[in-house]
């Protein structure tokens, strides 16, 4: 069953869009938390870098290596977004922000956490919504055009014709996920070698 949010939770979560919006324009920092650090880890950890929609109530990611977007709670962001503005020393210009993050050691609680490579980071502020773009990269994207959006990987089905009986719950599949050297059973969700 979904969970139906409560009216604190859609306040909250207007709040924290408001305050992402106060730390772009350079109003606000807010300090990072343990579950803003591990988002920002998750945003900065993929070779291919990450794509990030916010609205005032989700907060979206997209790695080209995923099958899609992952959503999170918005309470993290503004840290996120304070951390990164920081290192880059940037604040929206009008709608828009372009700026490099330079190569550095993350640190957690004054302790040497992680390598970060240097990134590019592309921000729009738009209506109900902010857009950002990180990709790796050592030369600031002031000139640079808005970069495509990441591709995510779809998932891939065979055709089973005739149907076969999955090995596992012995239910007929006519359509299954196709990890190319296994099958993955829709109904009972276990992998089986592709015949």
């Amino acid at each position: 069953m979904a969970h139906v949010r409560t009216p604190d939770e859609v306040a909250g979560d207007r709040r924290a869009f408001g305050d992402v919006r106060e730390v772009l324009a350079g109003r606000r920092r807010v300090p990072l938390d343990a579950s803003a650090w591990s988002m920002l880890r998750l945003m900065l950890f993929k070779a291919e870098g990450c794509d990030v929609l916010l609205t005032p109530s989700a907060w979206q990611l997209w790695h080209g290596s995923g099958p899609g977007s992952s959503r999170y709670m918005l309470r993290a962001a503004p840290a996120c977004v304070s951390q990164l503005r920081e290192w880059s020393g940037a604040t929206l210009a009008g709608d828009e922000l372009r700026a490099l993050l330079p190569a550095t050691t993350v640190l957690w609680r004054g302790q040497p956490t992680w390598p970060l490579a240097a990134h590019q980071w592309w921000v729009r502020d738009e209506d109900e919504q902010v857009r950002m773009a990180l990709r790796p990269g050592d030369v600031a994207p002031a000139g640079l055009p808005w970069p495509a959006p990441l591709a995510s990987r779809s998932p891939r089905w065979r055709l089973l014709e005739p149907a076969r009986p999955c090995p596992h719950c012995q239910r007929p599949v006519e359509r299954a996920r196709d990890l190319g050297d296994a099958l993955v059973c829709p109904h009972c969700a276990r992998s089986y070698e592709s015949p």
